[in-house]
């Protein structure tokens, strides 16, 4: 598991807006050029969160990795 806190403060005194990205590449598998066609994601609309799978990977099959994001406002 990866966990990133990501803590910005603006000491501007001007209202900001910002967008933070991330990128992953899955492989969920032994070698990314042979598991790169079988990856399958989908976007849960529930918790808004990225799932995803290599139904082709025998060893792997069953399991799922997952990303999200959570947004929270301090005063």
């Amino acid at each position: 598991m990866k966990f990133v806190r990501l803590k910005i403060t603006n000491r501007s005194g001007r209202p900001r807006q910002l967008s933070v990205t991330g990128y992953w590449e899955w492989v969920l598998g032994e070698l990314r050029h042979k598991a790169l066609q079988h990856v399958v994601t989908e976007l849960d609309p529930m918790s808004r969160a990225l799932f995803t799978h290599n139904a082709y990977n025998s060893e792997f099959a069953a399991r799922v990795v997952f990303v999200a994001a959570a947004r929270r406002c301090e005063p």
